[in-house]
C-alpha cells in the first residue's frame, strides 16, 4: 500500500487520538467485565433456545473477535481511519488537497491586490475594488470556518466513537443487546467515509475545472464580451464557489449517514429541508399569517362539520331543531299511541282509588 495522504482534518484527528490513548486501558478493563457477562448471557440465551450448537458457536465467535478488538483497539482505530483516507487517496490520484490549494490561492489574490492599483482608475474604481476586496475576505473566512466546523465535527465525533468504543463492542456477544453494537458500527463506518467523500467531492471539482481559482476565473472570464465588468465577475465567481465548497464540505457528514443507511433519497429531503427552511428565514416569517388563516379555515370547517353531525342526529323524528329564518312556532308532532294502550287506558281496572 502506497502513502496515505493526510488531509486537514485527518491529520488533526491523529493528535487528538494521541491525546486520547491514556484512557483505552481503563476502558479496556471495564470492558473485559461487560463482554465477560454479555459471554454468559449468550450462553443461557443458546440453552433457552433449545440448547442450539450453532447459537453456541457464534456467541463464542463474537467474544473471540471483540476481545481481540479491544485488546488492540488504538491500533484497530487507526485502522478504521487509514481504510478511509486510502480510499480518498486512490481517488484523488494525482491531485492534490484541493481545499488546501483554494486557500493559498484565495489569500495570494487578496494580499496581491494592493491600494495602488485601485486607485489608477479613480475614486469610485477604487471605492467599487475595495468593496470587492472586503466580499472576497469575508467569503475567504466563511469558507476557512466551514473547514474549521469540518475537522471539529470529525474529531468530536471520533473522540466519541474512540472511547465509547470498547463499552459497546463487549455488548457484542449477548442476543440482547447486540443491537447496540450493530448500531455503533454502523455509526464507525459512516465516520470513516467522511475522507472518501470528501475526496470524490475534491476529484469532482477538478474535473470540471473548478480545482484553483485560476481555473475559476478563467470560467468567469469566459463570459461574452459587454456583460458585466471583468474585475466584478471575478470577485463575484470566487464568493460564489467559496460559499459552494463550505456548503460542500459541510454536508459531507449528512451524505455519509444517508449512504450508509441505504437510503439515497434523504439526501434529497436533506437538501430540499435547507432549501425550505433558507426560503422562510428570507421571507421573514410570511408564512406564519398563511399558517393562522389556514388554522382558522380548519377550524370553520369543523364547525360545518358539527353542523352536518347535528342535522343526521335530528333526523330521527324526535326532535326538529329549526334552522335559521324559520319561525319558532314549529312544533312537535303528535305522539300515537298503539291501540292495545289506548284500550287498557278506559278499561275499569285502570281506575282504582
Amino acid at each position: 500500500m502506497g502513502s496515505v495522504m493526510n488531509f486537514f482534518f485527518t491529520s488533526t484527528w491523529a493528535q487528538a487520538q494521541g491525546g486520547l490513548s491514556g484512557l483505552i486501558p481503563t476502558l479496556q478493563t471495564i470492558s473485559y467485565s461487560i463482554l465477560a457477562i454479555t459471554l454468559l448471557l449468550g450462553v443461557y440465551e443458546s440453552f433457552l433456545s433449545g440448547g442450539s450448537v450453532r447459537q453456541l458457536g457464534v456467541t463464542f465467535l463474537k467474544f473471540g473477535v471483540a476481545a481481540a478488538l479491544i485488546g488492540n483497539w488504538n491500533a484497530f482505530m487507526t485502522d478504521v481511519v487509514n481504510v478511509g483516507t486510502t480510499f480518498a487517496t486512490a481517488f484523488l490520484g494525482a491531485n492534490g488537497d484541493l481545499l488546501k490549494q483554494w486557500v493559498t490561492d484565495m489569500n495570494v489574490t487578496i494580499t496581491g491586490t494592493s491600494l495602488t492599483s485601485l486607485l489608477e482608475n479613480g475614486v469610485s474604481a477604487a471605492a467599487m475594488g475595495a468593496i470587492m476586496v472586503l466580499i472576497i475576505m469575508i467569503a475567504a473566512i466563511l469558507f476557512l470556518l466551514c473547514m474549521k466546523l469540518l475537522t471539529l465535527c470529525f474529531v468530536f465525533w471520533g473522540g466519541v466513537l474512540y472511547c465509547m468504543g470498547p463499552l459497546l463492542v463487549a455488548l457484542g456477544p449477548s442476543g440482547m443487546v447486540s443491537d447496540i453494537t450493530k448500531k455503533y458500527c454502523r455509526s464507525l463506518a459512516e465516520w470513516a467515509m467522511w475522507p472518501a467523500l470528501y475526496a470524490m467531492f475534491c476529484t469532482l471539482m477538478v474535473a470540471i475545472q473548478m480545482g484553483n481559482v485560476s481555473a475559476v476565473l478563467g470560467q468567469s472570464n469566459g463570459l461574452p464580451a459587454g456583460i458585466g465588468d471583468p474585475a466584478t465577475n471575478n470577485s463575484i465567481t470566487l464568493v460564489l464557489t467559496s460559499l459552494l465548497y463550505g456548503v460542500c464540505i459541510i454536508i459531507i457528514p449528512f451524505i455519509a449517514h444517508y449512504i450508509i443507511g441505504g437510503s439515497f433519497a434523504g439526501v434529497a429531503a436533506g437538501i430540499a429541508t435547507a432549501i425550505k427552511a433558507g426560503a422562510a428565514i428570507a421571507t421573514g416569517g410570511a408564512s406564519a399569517p398563511a399558517m393562522a388563516a389556514g388554522g382558522g379555515a380548519g377550524g370553520g370547517a369543523g364547525g360545518a362539520g358539527g353542523g352536518s353531525v347535528g342535522g343526521v342526529s335530528g333526523g330521527g323524528g324526535s326532535v326538529s331543531v329549526p334552522q335559521s329564518g324559520e319561525g319558532s312556532s314549529t312544533s312537535l308532532p303528535p305522539s300515537r299511541t298503539p291501540p292495545r294502550t289506548a284500550a287498557r287506558s278506559h278499561s275499569p281496572a285502570s281506575t282504582s282509588v
